[in-house]
C-alpha cells in the first residue's frame, strides 16, 4: 500500500461521510420543521373548523331561545294554532332566511309531531320520532338539544329548544336550522381553505325527502356518502377517496396531489347529537408552498454538500502531495529543494538529511583539489 494513493484516498472518504452526514442531519432536521409547520397547520384548520361550527350552533340556539320565550309563541303553540303561528311568524322567518342564512324553522309537540314548518308551510304534519332523535330529546328531556342533523329540507345545525305555556307546563319545541352551505363558503373566504361536507346517503334517502334533487347526482356520490357542499367541487372531489371516508371512526390527516399542487387534507368525521355517524368533513388547505420549500432545501443542501466534498477533497489533495509528499520526495532523491516553502517539520527533516548524507559519503569520493 502507498501513502501517495492510501493518505488522500482515507481523507477524502473521511470527507466525503462526514459532509454527507452532515447534509443528512440537516435534511432530516429542516423536514421536522416542515412537518412541525404542517402539524400546526393542520392543528388550525381543525379549530377553525370546531369553532365556527360552534358559533352557528350557538347562533341557532340565540335565536331558537328567542322566538320560544315569546308569549306569543307559549299561547299559540299551547293551543296547537298552526295558522296563529304561520301568520305571527313567516316574516319573521324570510327576514332570517334572507339575512342570516337560516333555512329551517319548525314547531313541533311532543313526542315529536311537527306542527308547522316556515320553510316548507305546505308540508303535512307527520310523526318526526323515527328520523329526528334531536326533536325527540328535547321533548322528552325538556332541555335544549343542538348539533348537525339531517331534516325533511336536508343537513343543518340545528338548535331545539322547550316551550312551556303560562303556567310551566312542557307544551313542545322550537327548532332552528342555519344553512351548512354559508357556514363552509364563510371559511372558505375567511381562512382561504376548500371545504367539502359528505352525508351519508342512506340517511339523505331515507330522511331529506325535500332536499335539493341535485344533492343525489352520481357524479357527488364517493363510497357511501353523497357531497351535500362543496366550496371547489372539482378540487374536492379529487381529494375525497371513499377508501379514507367509509368507516371514519376519527379525524385524519394526509397529503394529497390534485390539480398539480400539493394539499393538506383533514378528514372529520360527523356525528349527529345522539352520537350516531351522519357524514365527513372534508377541509383542504394548499401545501404546495411547503413543500416546494422542502423540495429547494432538498437541491440547496445537495448542491452544497457536492461543493464541499469537492473543495475539500481538492484542499486534502493539494496539501497531501503538494506540501507533504512531494518535497518529501525531492529530499528523498536529493534534488534541490527550496527551503522557503518548507513547513518547518520538513525544513529540519531536509537539513537533517542533508547532514547524514554528507556524513555518509565515502571520503575518497570528495574531489581532489589541485
Amino acid at each position: 500500500m502507498k501513502f501517495r494513493r492510501a493518505a488522500p484516498a482515507v481523507l477524502i472518504s473521511t470527507v466525503v461521510v462526514v459532509v454527507l452526514v452532515s447534509a443528512a442531519i440537516s435534511n432530516w432536521m429542516f423536514s421536522g420543521m416542515t412537518d412541525e409547520v404542517e402539524r400546526s397547520r393542520f392543528d388550525q384548520m381543525e379549530r377553525i373548523l370546531t369553532r365556527n361550527i360552534k358559533s352557528a350552533v350557538g347562533k341557532a340556539q340565540a335565536r331558537a331561545e328567542l322566538v320560544a320565550s315569546l308569549p306569543a309563541t307559549r299561547r299559540l303553540l299551547a293551543a296547537k294554532d298552526r295558522d296563529g303561528l304561520l301568520a305571527e311568524y313567516s316574516e319573521m322567518f324570510q327576514i332570517q332566511r334572507e339575512r342570516h342564512e337560516v333555512a329551517q324553522m319548525q314547531f313541533a309537540v311532543p313526542p315529536a309531531t311537527s306542527l308547522l314548518r316556515l320553510h316548507t308551510p305546505d308540508a303535512p304534519q307527520d310523526d318526526m320520532s323515527g328520523y329526528r332523535p334531536l326533536i325527540v330529546a328535547a321533548n322528552r328531556d325538556q332541555l335544549a338539544h343542538t348539533g348537525i342533523s339531517v331534516a325533511r329540507a336536508g343537513p343543518a345545525v340545528f338548535a331545539v329548544v322547550p316551550v312551556h305555556d303560562g303556567k310551566g307546563n312542557h307544551v313542545g319545541i322550537f327548532e332552528v336550522g342555519i344553512d351548512i352551505g354559508p357556514v363552509i363558503e364563510g371559511l372558505k373566504s375567511s381562512y382561504d381553505i376548500e371545504l367539502g361536507f359528505f352525508v351519508s346517503e342512506e340517511l339523505l334517502r331515507r330522511v331529506a325527502l325535500n332536499a335539493p334533487p341535485e344533492i343525489f347526482d352520481e357524479e357527488n356520490r364517493v363510497g357511501q356518502y353523497l357531497r351535500v357542499y362543496a366550496t371547489h367541487g372539482e378540487l374536492i372531489k379529487a381529494l375525497s377517496r371513499s377508501d379514507d371516508l367509509d368507516g371514519l371512526e376519527e379525524s385524519r390527516r394526509v397529503v394529497y396531489q390534485a390539480l398539480g399542487e400539493d394539499y393538506g387534507v383533514l378528514l372529520v368525521p360527523i356525528r349527529d347529537p345522539a352520537g350516531l355517524p351522519l357524514g365527513v368533513m372534508v377541509v383542504a388547505e394548499n401545501f404546495a408552498a411547503t413543500r416546494a420549500a422542502a423540495g429547494r432545501s432538498m437541491v440547496w443542501q445537495g448542491l452544497i454538500a457536492l461543493c464541499g466534498i469537492v473543495v475539500l477533497a481538492g484542499v486534502v489533495l493539494v496539501v497531501v502531495r503538494g506540501f507533504l509528499l512531494q518535497p518529501i520526495q525531492a529530499i528523498a532523491t536529493g534534488n534541490a529543494v527550496d527551503e522557503e516553502v518548507l513547513c518547518d517539520e520538513l525544513r529540519e527533516l531536509a537539513t537533517g538529511y542533508a547532514e547524514l548524507r554528507a556524513k555518509a559519503k565515502p571520503e575518497g569520493d570528495e574531489d581532489d583539489v589541485t
